[in-house]
């Protein structure tokens, strides 16, 4: 990002969602103050840390903004972590269907590719409304304690739930809805 009337040549760089944190360097900057605003979305559980030149910082947080009073210089480096945790999104169209979600990423319970086309690139669409169907698999859990029933499997953003698959008390693995690709999926609970 460069602001030329404020002197300023800024470049972000995360692996978000994989990471809660996000960098700011400022390559070039006059040493004049500046706020620096970042947003706080609802979905961060926990303290938004920041960190200047690798040391913490004090920070304000107020109407969904951290807010960095600093007379920035070039070489200057921000670090924000904004700690992610489980929750669940309603539906708008049906209050009894819900999403879960890590942070802002959906999830989606991954089932596979028993009965699934071998393509869905068809010019006819039509061909596959008699393909065979499974039973799709639906979570049914206390949602408000996320947190009893779904664990984390290791640093990826893939989760495990306990035996609450139905039919069939089935564990189910969650994955982020944007990675899953070529298999069936569940998403509601």
């Amino acid at each position: 990002m460069d602001i030329e009337e404020k002197g300023l040549k800024v470049i972000q760089e995360t692996s978000f969602p994989e990471s809660d944190r996000t960098t700011l360097t400022f390559q070039e900057a006059t040493g004049e103050p500046l706020t620096v605003k970042v947003r706080v979305p609802y979905w961060v559980d926990g303290e938004v840390l920041a960190k200047v030149n690798g040391e913490l910082v004090d920070t304000t947080v107020k109407s969904g903004y951290l807010y960095l009073d600093r007379n920035w210089q070039s070489g200057d480096k921000m670090e924000v972590q904004l700690p992610m945790n489980l929750h669940t999104y309603v539906a708008k169209d049906d209050k009894k269907k819900q999403v879960i979600m890590y942070g802002p990423v959906v999830l989606a319970g991954a089932l596979g590719t028993e009965n699934f086309p071998q393509t869905d690139i068809l010019a006819d669409h039509q061909a596959l409304n008699n393909h065979p169907l499974i039973d799709v698999t639906v979570l049914v859990a206390n949602e408000h304690n996320l947190n009893e029933w779904v664990s984390k499997v290791d640093d990826s953003l893939t989760f495990k739930t306990d035996t609450v698959g139905q039919p069939g008390n089935e564990s189910v693995t969650l994955i982020p809805f944007y990675a899953l690709h070529y298999q069936r999926y569940t998403i509601y609970h």
